[in-house]
């Protein structure tokens, strides 16, 4: 709206012309004006409120006066904002051919000094569009790059509320079902043995201070998880539910102690061994509590391309609404089995047990590169 200001010129210079032309200008003036103020408040028509000014400016450049030819700056901003790229390349090729016409025209009446001054103008009219156009392109991206980065902003908590979900689940859950577990038989033994109750009574007093440190490791980040780690952690809780427990893996049996050695027995990553470790704590908890078994069995084999790893118990296997279906352990055990390339197969039979087989990709380092192959 700003830019009618700059009308004073045409209104005076009509106004210095006989009535009829002063009918006829002011005419075809507002109807430049409406043109204009039309392209702007209805996009939709845009493209033919423009010709129409370009048909007026034309119209009084060669018809009237040469100085009517900078009414073309009210023309490029609209130019600029033509929402159709080819829309847009075709009227900068009218624009250019109109001033390059009205160039040759007005050089047979025109001095070469006169001239010259019209070349600056000329150029302006003809950058002025692609500049606003940048400049709003500019703005859109801005825009759009601010939409990206409030979405990855989102994603990123959303991911991070699922992973303190699972770690939740997967640490204070299996501490939390030692817990429950040693209540119950607590207040089984607390008239007929109580001596072993209290004894009962200090476990879970170690119990809960473990919860509370795993709590701390989950708020410092600090938790590392191996599988030589969570198979000791598997025959404390396994123990306590009165269930025996057996190891085997590719160097040997390990006998039923569940002692694996070093986590660096196993030729695996760190984040390869957590989520493995996470997997095998949350089949643990599942037996503890669903199975009602009397033996579990912990598998690991390594192959030069594969690591395989198997719990399996002799329990009562999966009833028709099993709580691997539809629980959230399975779903976040395919989560994290998923971001290592990894499958994992669950296969049961009512009264016969459960087995779950995790087999991962084992990654070969290029000794001389550093960089893993798998």
């Amino acid at each position: 709206m700003i830019w009618l200001v700059y009308l004073a010129f045409p209104v005076t210079d009509i106004l210095s012309r006989h009535a009829l032309e002063k009918g006829l200008g002011f005419t075809v003036l507002a109807l430049f004006v409406a043109a204009y103020l039309l392209s702007w408040w209805d996009p939709a028509r845009m493209v033919y409120y423009l010709f129409a000014e370009l048909i007026i400016i034309a119209y009084f450049t060669l018809l009237w006066q040469p100085s009517y030819l900078y009414l073309v700056f009210f023309v490029t901003p609209v130019i600029a904002f033509l929402p159709n790229p080819k829309t847009f390349r075709f009227h900068m090729v009218l624009l250019a051919v109109l001033l390059a016409g009205y160039f040759i025209y007005a050089s047979s009446f025109l001095t070469e000094s006169d001239l010259l001054n019209l070349i600056p103008a000329m150029i302006v009219a003809v950058i002025v569009p692609t500049g606003i156009r940048g400049g709003v392109r500019s703005q859109e991206l801005k825009g759009q790059l601010h939409l990206a980065n409030e979405e990855i902003a989102r994603l990123s908590k959303q991911e991070e509320r699922q992973r303190i979900s699972r770690n939740l689940h997967d640490t204070l859950g299996h501490t939390l079902s030692l817990i429950a577990l040693k209540s119950e038989l607590v207040e089984k033994l607390i008239n007929k043995q109580p001596g072993k109750a209290v004894q009962e009574a200090k476990d879970i007093h170690w119990a809960a201070r473990a919860a509370l440190k795993q709590v701390r490791e989950l708020v410092s980040d600090m938790t590392s998880v191996t599988i030589a780690g969570e198979i000791g952690h598997a025959k404390q809780i396994l123990l306590a539910a009165g269930i025996e427990l057996k190891v085997e893996h590719s160097g040997g049996d390990s006998g039923d102690n569940g002692e694996l050695g070093e986590p660096g027995d196993l030729d695996l990553e760190p984040f390869v061994q957590n989520v493995l470790g996470m997997c095998l704590r949350e089949s643990v908890t599942n037996i503890v509590k669903h199975s009602k078994a009397a033996r579990c069995e912990i598998g690991l084999v390594q192959e030069p391309h594969a690591f395989t790893m198997t719990i399996s118990d002799n329990g009562i296997g999966l009833e028709q609404e099993g709580i691997w279906t539809h629980g959230a352990g399975l779903s976040n055990m395919k989560e994290r089995i998923a971001l290592i390339n990894g499958s994992l197969e669950l296969t049961a039979v009512i009264g016969k047990g459960t087995r779950v087989r995790l087999t991962v990709p084992k990654i070969a380092r290029n000794l001389s590169t550093g960089e893993g192959v798998q």
